[in-house]
C-alpha cells in the first residue's frame, strides 16, 4: 500500500494551516464577544433591537496580521459569520464598514462577493463607497425581495489597498466599525468584529500611530488570546 504523493500532503497541510488561522480567529472573537455582552449587561443591557436568542454576527479576516512593506500592494478578504435570528429567520442585509489610517492605506479596489444570495433565489443589490480622505470603505448588500434571508460564513468582500511608498515601519489596524445587519423581521442584532493589524516592515522611522482605542482592542485581544491558549495546554 503506497502513501499519498507530496503534493497531495502539502495541499492538505496547507489547507488545514488556513482552517486552524481562521478556527482560531473565531473562536477568539466569540471569546470577545461574550466579554463585551457581560460588560453591556453589567452596565445596564445591550443598546439595539436584538431579540432575545439572536446569534452575533461577526466580522473578521482570515489572517489576524498581515506583513507587508512600504510600498506593497495588499488584498484583504473580509468574512461575515452569521447563524441570522432565533426562530430560523435570515439575514435581509448588511452594511459593513472598513476602517484605516490613511496616510498608510489607500484603497484602490473594492470587490463585493455573494455572501447574501444565499440558497433561495433572488437579486442582491450592491453599493461600495470609498472615502480615502476618511480611510473608509463601506460595502451595503441587500436582498430583493428578502424571501427567508440567508446565514452562513463566508467571504463577503475583498478591498485591496496600496501600501504608501513613505509608510514608517510599525502596526496598523483595519478596523471593522460601525458595521450593520439586519434579519429578514427587520430587526438588527449584535455585531462583533475581529480587526486586522497590518505590520508595515523596513518602512521610514517614527512608527505608525495608534490610537489609544486601538492600543485597548489589542490588549483585549491579547488577553483572550492568551486565555484560549492556557486552556489548550
Amino acid at each position: 500500500m503506497t502513501g499519498d504523493p507530496p503534493e497531495a500532503a502539502m495541499s492538505r497541510d496547507s489547507d488545514a494551516a488556513s482552517d486552524s488561522t481562521r478556527n482560531r480567529a473565531l473562536l477568539a472573537v466569540a471569546a470577545g464577544f461574550a466579554l463585551a455582552a457581560a460588560v453591556a449587561l453589567l452596565a445596564g443591557g445591550v443598546a439595539g433591537n436584538a431579540t432575545a436568542g439572536d446569534q452575533p454576527t461577526v466580522i473578521y479576516t482570515p489572517q489576524e496580521t498581515y506583513e507587508v512593506s512600504a510600498g506593497d500592494t495588499l488584498e484583504v478578504d473580509v468574512f461575515v459569520a452569521s447563524d441570522g435570528g432565533v426562530g430560523d429567520v435570515g439575514v435581509e442585509s448588511m452594511t459593513v464598514v472598513t476602517e484605516y489610517d490613511e496616510s498608510v492605506l489607500t484603497a484602490t479596489d473594492v470587490e463585493a462577493a455573494t455572501w447574501l444570495e444565499g440558497d433561495e433565489p433572488t437579486t442582491v443589490e450592491t453599493e461600495t463607497r470609498t472615502d480615502d480622505d476618511a480611510g473608509e470603505v463601506v460595502v451595503e448588500q441587500w436582498r430583493d425581495p428578502p424571501a427567508g434571508g440567508t446565514t452562513g460564513d463566508e467571504r463577503y468582500a475583498t478591498i485591496t489597498f496600496d501600501v504608501a511608498a513613505d509608510a514608517p515601519t510599525g502596526n496598523t489596524t483595519i478596523h471593522f466599525a460601525d458595521s450593520d445587519v439586519r434579519l429578514t423581521d427587520e430587526y438588527s442584532i449584535p455585531v462583533f468584529s475581529n480587526n486586522a493589524t497590518v505590520s508595515v516592515q523596513g518602512g521610514g522611522s517614527g512608527g505608525v500611530p495608534t490610537t489609544a482605542a486601538g492600543a485597548a482592542l489589542v490588549g483585549v485581544v491579547a488577553l483572550l488570546l492568551g486565555a484560549i491558549a492556557i486552556r489548550r495546554r
